[in-house]
Order: structure tokens, then C-alpha cells, then sequence
């Protein structure tokens, strides 16, 4: 009976355990350890930006075995610190393309298709560390 009840004890304070450590991984967005997805707003120009348009410099784009420039105009990280967004694209500074989109086809080519200086958004998730971008949205003006 000693022993049934010390069972109970140690399997209720192993259930406690568990559910604190996923409430508590819940609270800071996931997986403690594992970095969560940066969700991206990329904004600029095809091709480069029109004359006397503020830049931000020029980024690389490799979108179904092309390479399309980007004159960028802004980037705003939407699920994070507002500061991430600059930041999370100077890793890919040394890659050429800067960053690889993936996505559905139909969606990437809005990119592909523009014509030079049409004013582009793209949304979409990179992990940190990674150099691909999941294009999830893609407005044009």
C-alpha cells in the first residue's frame, strides 16, 4: 500500500512536470531551444528604385532558378521586436542571392513577372539562420 501510494505521488509529480514545462514553452512562443519563425514584411522596388526614392540598399532575390534585385525600401519583422527586421536580412549579406523564396508558384510569380521599378511587398517566414524565406503573400501597386 506504502509503495502504490509513493507510485501515485511520483507519477502526479512527473504529470505537474510535463504540463508546466509546455504551458511555460507555450508562454515564450514554442519549444524552448528552437527558434521560432521571423514573420517578414520585405518592401521595395524590381529592378531598383525609381530616381530620388530613399533606399536601403539593394538585396538579391533567387525565385524559381532566377535572380531577381530588390531595391529595398523597408523591412518590418511582424510577429517579433521591430528591430529584428533590418537585422534578420544582414545575415544573408555574404549570399548571392541574399535569400531564396519558396512558395507557391503562381504567388512568386508576381515577382518574377514585374516589370522594373514597380513597387513590390513581400510577405513571408525565415528561420533564423536559414536562407530560405516562405513566401506566404505578395502585394503590387
Amino acid at each position: 500500500m506504502k509503495h502504490r501510494a509513493l507510485c501515485i505521488v511520483g507519477l502526479a509529480t512527473l504529470g505537474g512536470l510535463l504540463v508546466g514545462g509546455l504551458v511555460s514553452a507555450e508562454q515564450f512562443g514554442g519549444s524552448a531551444g528552437v527558434p521560432q519563425p521571423l514573420l517578414l514584411r520585405i518592401s521595395g522596388f524590381v529592378g531598383g528604385a525609381p530616381q530620388g526614392t530613399p533606399s536601403l540598399g539593394s538585396f538579391t532575390l533567387g525565385v524559381d532558378h532566377r535572380v531577381v534585385t530588390l531595391d529595398l525600401s523597408a523591412v518590418q519583422t511582424l510577429n517579433g521586436p521591430l528591430t529584428e527586421g533590418p537585422a534578420a536580412l544582414r545575415q544573408y549579406d555574404l549570399y548571392n542571392p541574399n535569400l531564396l523564396l519558396v512558395g507557391d508558384s503562381n504567388l512568386l510569380r508576381h515577382l518574377t513577372d514585374a516589370m522594373p521599378h514597380t513597387p513590390i511587398t513581400l510577405f513571408g517566414y525565415v528561420h533564423p539562420g536559414a536562407r530560405r524565406m516562405l513566401v506566404v503573400h505578395i502585394e503590387t501597386t
